[in-house]
């Protein structure tokens, strides 16, 4: 494998590692611990959405041809959806 290549593998296994925790009891933890955990909740799901539609550009980008429209297109979607979910973690972080 290339290094390219197991950079979108990495990306991937991490990505499945974040929505078992946000898909588990850990979710509920989080949520709690916060001021509004409604709202936490309502976060939580947010990103979890967001990573699963980063994964899938993931895979996209993974699935094409290198340096291609479509690659780039890819990432340029997948380094959106990651800033979507960091951007909904701060909000949670800055609640607890």
């Amino acid at each position: 494998d290339d290094l390219e290549s197991k950079r979108y593998s990495a990306a991937k296994d991490n990505t499945q590692k974040a929505l078992s925790v946000l898909g588990g009891k850990d979710a509920g933890k989080i949520a709690a611990a916060t001021s509004s955990p409604e709202t936490a909740k309502k976060l939580l799901a947010q990103m979890a959405s967001d990573l699963k539609s980063f994964d899938a550009a993931v895979t996209e980008a993974q699935n094409v041809n290198r340096g291609s429209e479509q690659e780039e297109a890819a990432r340029r979607k997948a380094k959106d959806l990651q800033t979507s979910a960091v951007s909904y973690l701060n909000d949670i972080e800055e609640s607890m």
